[in-house]
């Protein structure tokens, strides 16, 4: 009897589901970091105009 290498689809499906949980995490995580440097680079470009006047 031969014996077959390879992954069966449950396995598949599993890790897909795993990495649709970690990006469904990530996700609002990373677009709040976005949020926070746009949030900063306001501030620093609003203290460099009035340091301009």
């Amino acid at each position: 009897m031969k014996r077959r290498e390879g992954f069966t689809l449950v396995e598949l499906l599993i890790v897909v589901v795993i990495i649709g949980i970690l990006v469904s995490i990530s996700i609002p995580i990373f677009t709040a970091q976005m949020h926070k440097a746009k949030v900063a680079a306001d501030w620093a470009n609003l203290r460099a105009y009035y340091a301009e006047i």
